[in-house]
């Protein structure tokens, strides 16, 4: 073997190499090469092992431990309950586990050695439905307190029903090691309220996490109970850098806007507009923050809270204001921003409505010129995303100004509705393009809604004659 593999540096070189160009099945023979590479190989091999892990661990122990049988859905030991059709029904078989005989220390041995290489571990509804057993089976026998001691990053969903999530749901505090920094937990927000009660006791020094709701949870009203419960442990983590929560009550709002850590805000349900008097009186808050989202936002908390962000090296604002938005309070959102002083940092503002005119009825909002015309004090945007229901009050020459004062634009997206009650049309003419291949040399990426109905403009002067 050549002397240079000697050097560590070299291997895990080579290792990082191999990882990064699928599949793993390469990985794995480089593990069998040589003794140098076998433990960086398992390492990077066993680090993400992907949904089957479960199934993998289960097939490391001595022949005769156990037995894993794959059955189909209609199988004679249906271990995927009456719920598991509704949910997936793209997932044609399950698993079934018995225990053959007692498992001993000796048996955990191979298993274990694997276990600790594990640093991302993802938990999804198909993979929830396969192998929940598995996970109930690892966790109940187990001789160790965590299932992978070195564990960094945990995604755990459970929006499922029936006695499948019973199961797994109970494996929750074993997959939280102290190494956890990365937490995702997503399901009905009861549910997922319920899981911080288990890891509230693990006191993790965790840097980014989010609590999502399932997808058959997203029109729930979240109540004031689960807010303060959500608030509460919020309030525990002093280290976030990244937060993405559902909502928050005015004292976690003040806790996490003085937290130096902070990169990222993702609220994605609404908070009060009461929310905002926390902060009123503050100075130098979200002093890390480089992204904010803001979903079903109400503006009347939004255009106060903007304020807070002054000393903010934000980079990313996102709001999707709630159905209940009008033209003049979208427009005082635009007017806060013009006076928080953010030019220097921000690059990327999207303002867009979730809703349909058809489900916005009478509450429509337009999006004013002075509004749009905010956006050419920030000089260094790339990405522009606007998206109002009631359409555009300017047109071509408000385009170009932005346009001509914001030279490193590369997306683009003003989404203008169509044959829709209510709406204003589209005063953006065939000169729009124009303007676009002279000033915005960067772009990238258009979207946008023309009124083709005038002739082709030119970009090049015309004599009388007709000559360019």
């Amino acid at each position: 073997m050549h002397p240079c593999l000697a050097l560590p540096e070299i291997v895990l070189q080579i290792v990082q190499q191999v990882s990064n160009e699928p599949p793993n099945a390469t990985l794995a023979s480089l593990a069998q090469t040589s003794r140098l590479f076998l433990e960086p190989s398992l390492n990077a091999l066993w680090r993400n092992p992907g949904y089957n892990v479960l199934l993998y661990l289960a097939r490391t122990f001595p022949d005769g431990a156990l037995n894993v049988t794959e059955v189909g859905l209609y199988g004679k030991y249906r271990v995927v309950r009456a719920t598991y059709q509704s949910c997936k029904r793209a997932v044609t078989q399950s698993y079934w586990k018995e225990i053959r005989r007692s498992l001993t220390a000796a048996d955990w041995e191979r298993p274990l050695s694997y276990c600790k290489r594990v640093r991302v571990f993802n938990h999804e509804i198909t993979d929830f439905v396969r192998t929940t057993n598995i996970l109930v089976l690892l966790t109940t026998g187990m001789p160790t307190s965590f299932l992978f001691p070195r564990l960094q990053s945990l995604y755990w969903r459970s929006d499922i029903n029936g006695s499948a999530f019973t199961g797994g749901s109970n494996s929750l505090r074993f997959l939280l090691p102290p190494t956890i920094k990365d937490l995702t937990l997503v399901g009905p927000i009861p549910t997922v309220v319920s899981h911080l009660l288990v890891v509230a006791t693990k006191n993790l020094s965790l840097e980014r996490l989010a609590l999502r709701p399932g997808m058959t949870d997203l029109a729930t009203v979240i109540t004031d109970h689960d807010i303060a419960a959500l608030s509460a442990f919020v309030c525990q983590l002093s280290g976030l850098k990244s937060l993405v929560v559902p909502s928050l009550d005015p004292a976690a709002l003040e806790h996490i806007s003085q937290l130096q850590s902070l990169e990222k805000l993702h609220v994605t349900r609404r908070i009060p507009s009461t929310g905002w008097q926390a902060l009123h009186d503050c100075e130098e808050l979200f002093t890390s923050l480089n992204s904010l989202t803001l979903e079903n936002a109400d503006l009347l908390f939004v255009t106060p809270f903007i304020g807070s962000l002054a000393h903010s090296p934000l980079q990313v604002l996102e709001i999707y204001p709630q159905r209940t938005a009008t033209t003049g309070s979208v427009a005082e959102v635009f007017a806060a921003l013009s006076e928080c002083g953010l030019e220097p940092s921000i690059n990327r503002i999207h303002v867009c409505s979730y809703h349909s005119p058809e489900q916005l009825g009478t509450s429509i909002w337009s999006l004013e010129r002075s509004s749009f015309l905010v956006l050419a004090k920030f000089s260094n945007l790339e990405y522009i995303v606007l998206h109002a229901p009631g359409g555009f009050l300017f047109g071509d020459d408000a385009l170009q100004t932005v346009l001509q004062s914001c030279p490193r634009l590369s997306s683009l997206e003003l989404t203008h509705p169509l044959l829709v009650p209510n709406t204003t049309p589209t005063q953006f003419t065939s000169m729009t393009l124009v303007n676009i291949a002279t000033h915005s040399k960067s772009l990238k990426s258009l979207q946008l809604t023309l009124d083709l109905s005038a002739p082709l403009s030119s970009a090049y002067p015309v004599t009388s004659d007709g000559v360019r």
